[in-house]
């Protein structure tokens, strides 16, 4: 691995200097983009020690920027082929696998600093009392969290009350547009797939999945669905 790197080194060096002239390598952005593993297993990022949480299928921390670990004789220009890709969470407390939140051979780093309460929490069990989403803002370039409103939760509540419509799996279902509908911590950072809430012509439903995967459709008031309607309203304009 150490003499390929080397190799690999040395060819990218004489890029470099060819391309330095023309001004195509940006190499301090390259270089905020890089972090590091340390001997213990930890990641050193922006002068802070990040440490391994235990998998935790509701911790789910919003997504910013992504960044490359490598080891620490991995040079800049090779960041990008050796390095592991991870995204860095909004807040700067969480180094998250590319693919973490897809099962337990992914992994999240907690900043050192809130590495003890992060860790009790996921040992106690987060409580999960509100409803969000989470969707992707353009403007920002990462992940942001809506959080359902009392009224919105109550209209959720409603709707869930009401008699349910079981259709078989395998029917095809429309939708004109679908919101993913999480619990929630009080703080966001905790997180469970609930239900999808789907409009379909002006019409909204809550959709859940029994033990039998077969479909629960839950079809909303009318004042309950001009609540939703708005969601789907605020999602578009946001």
């Amino acid at each position: 691995m150490k003499k390929s790197v080397r190799i690999v080194s040395l060819v990218i060096s004489l890029v470099l200097i060819v391309c330095s002239l023309v001004g195509c390598v940006d190499l301090n952005e390259m270089r905020e983009l890089q972090c590091f593993y340390n001997e213990d297993g930890s990641i050193e990022y922006n002068g802070n020690i990040y440490k391994a949480l235990p998998y935790c299928k509701d911790l789910s921390p919003t997504k910013s920027k992504n960044i490359h670990v490598t080891e620490k004789d991995v040079p800049v220009l090779l960041s990008e082929m050796y390095g592991n890709l991870c995204y860095v969470s909004n807040d700067g407390l969480f180094i998250m696998d590319y693919t973490y939140g897809y099962g337990e051979n992914t992994f999240c780093y907690c900043r050192e600093d809130k590495y003890n309460e992060i860790l009790a929490r996921i040992e106690k069990g987060a409580a999960l009392n509100g409803y969000c989403y989470v969707y992707y803002d353009s403007t920002i370039e990462q992940e942001r969290v809506y959080e359902f409103s009392q009224r919105e939760i109550d209209a959720i509540n409603e709707t869930l009350a009401s008699e349910p419509l079981t259709v078989p799996s395998g029917t095809t279902v429309s939708w004109d547009d679908i919101i993913e509908v999480s619990r929630c911590s009080e703080d966001l950072l905790f997180k469970n797939r609930a239900f999808d809430l789907y409009i379909v012509d002006g019409e909204c439903s809550i959709i859940m999945y029994d033990d039998a995967n077969e479909r629960i459709f839950y079809v909303a008031s009318e004042p309950n669905n001009a609540i939703f309607a708005e969601i789907f309203e605020n999602l578009h304009n946001s």
